[in-house]
């Protein structure tokens, strides 16, 4: 029987991009708040949010899973089910430019921190280090540190699967100014000794 520490790493988080045409994209979320659901049946949605700065056009979204092994029975469900095809993804898969997707797990030493106290603004920040690089982890963990003072970290993701060296952050704020000195902290970040890709 595995520990509760055991479970949570062993839990998989799978972040998943699209990209949406821009003449598609109201249509694109209409589906998708109608027939989420029939997706909702199969895993448990961390979260789905759509793009106010940055990339445009593109929604974002975190399933959890107990394992690779769920994952890999629950996309195996999803490819047949007759009413996923048919009334949604069949539908969506014309709308989309760009699917990406990774999956991860928690960073060591971080958890998963969603609350309404925080605000509804979210940042989603990918950072990828140079592979030979050895001090990145030390500057990275400091930076997670003042984040986490700070109250806005909601999840840091290490990527198990995808591109290597590579983590992702999504940092909660009450407002996008307040977001701004995210940016400002990373960029004091990137010009240090952790050098990014």
């Amino acid at each position: 029987m595995k520990s509760a520490a055991q479970q949570v790493m062993s839990k998989v988080y799978e972040l998943r991009t699209y990209k949406i045409y821009p003449h598609y994209y109201k249509q694109f979320l209409g589906l998708t708040q109608e027939h989420l659901y029939l997706r909702t049946a199969h895993s448990k949605l961390l979260g789905y949010w759509t793009s106010e700065l940055g990339g445009l056009n593109e929604v974002f979204h975190i399933w959890e899973y107990e394992s690779l092994e769920q994952r890999g029975e629950v996309r195996t469900k999803l490819a047949n089910d007759p009413r996923w095809i048919s009334d949604y993804f069949s539908k969506i898969l014309p709308m989309m430019s760009v699917q990406e997707n990774s999956v991860c797990q928690l960073y060591p030493g971080t958890d998963l921190s969603f609350s309404k106290s925080k605000g509804s603004a979210y940042n989603l920040v990918t950072l990828r280090f140079k592979a030979h690089q050895s001090a990145w982890k030390k500057c990275f963990e400091d930076l997670l540190q003042e984040l986490n003072n700070a109250g806005h970290l909601t999840a840091c993701f290490d990527t198990i699967h995808g591109r290597i060296n590579e983590v992702v952050l999504l940092v909660q704020h009450t407002s996008l100014s307040q977001g701004a000195d995210l940016v400002q902290k990373l960029s004091s970040f990137t010009q240090g000794k952790c050098i990014l890709n």
